[in-house]
């Protein structure tokens, strides 16, 4: 393979494993593999996800988080996603940088000596149907955020830190580069000053909520909210008491 063909961006040729020359993530990040095509347990039930159903926008939007065990506070919060993608209808996976408080450290140097391994998503669904005795076949899906855990209940759901094959690191900077430019996009036609950031929060309660795609209920939020600063900014101020 000629340097031409190779991705840029940080990635480094390493040397020759099985045959592949893959390449080694930059510094602090890893290779995930957070959901696949086959059954996962829900308690006694298990569960299908359709891999073409997944909806990864909020993976790729650069907020989505990634934490230990699912807990939602800020000192939980490990890492970032940087872009996720399905590989073969089959495989979906995530390039995730580690962040630089002492958890994210202790987590990163745990990841680096096989220690924290395992890994978890948090996200809704929707469309889903009963079918082949109680399995649960979920049509439309949407990760919010990926978890180090101990115990995945996909149990092919893992940490790969030692390097991407070049398909995978094609995909993981075409995934990248189309979410920084829909960023771009949402920076200038939806300011919102700093309202921008609760919208993102209220729309992800809604979708993981109602099951609703997240793509459709972030820009009615944000249309409303605009509105409703229009209307605020246009009011007359109101009368001082006496």
């Amino acid at each position: 393979m000629g340097s031409a063909d190779a991705p840029s961006g940080g990635f480094v040729l390493a040397g020759v494993v099985d045959g592949v020359v893959p390449f080694i993530l930059p510094d602090r990040r890893a290779l995930l593999i957070f959901a696949t095509a086959g059954a996962f347990r829900d308690g006694s039930i298990p569960v299908y996800l359709d891999m073409r159903g997944a909806d990864l926008q909020w993976l790729n939007s650069g907020h989505a988080p990634v934490l230990v065990d699912h807990i939602r506070t800020t000192d939980c919060v490990v890492g970032v996603v940087e872009a996720a993608w399905v590989k073969d209808d089959a495989t979906a996976l995530a390039v995730v940088r580690f962040g630089a408080s002492s958890r994210a450290t202790e987590a990163w140097a745990d990841v680096q000596a096989g220690v924290l391994c395992n890994v978890s998503m948090g996200f809704a669904m929707s469309g889903l149907t009963q079918e082949r005795e109680g399995a649960v076949f979920v049509k439309r899906w949407q990760p919010f955020e990926l978890s180090l855990c101990a115990l995945p209940k996909c149990l092919d759901a893992h940490v790969k830190v030692r390097g991407l094959s070049h398909e995978d690191a094609r995909a993981f900077y075409a995934e990248r580069d189309r979410s920084r430019a829909a960023a771009e996009a949402r920076a200038v036609v939806e300011p919102l000053d700093g309202w921008g950031a609760w919208v993102a929060s209220a729309a992800l309660v809604l979708a993981e909520v109602t099951g609703a795609p997240l793509v459709t209920i972030e820009p009615v939020l944000a249309r409303l909210m605009r509105e409703e600063l229009a209307c605020q900014a246009a009011a007359p101020p109101a009368p001082r008491p006496g």
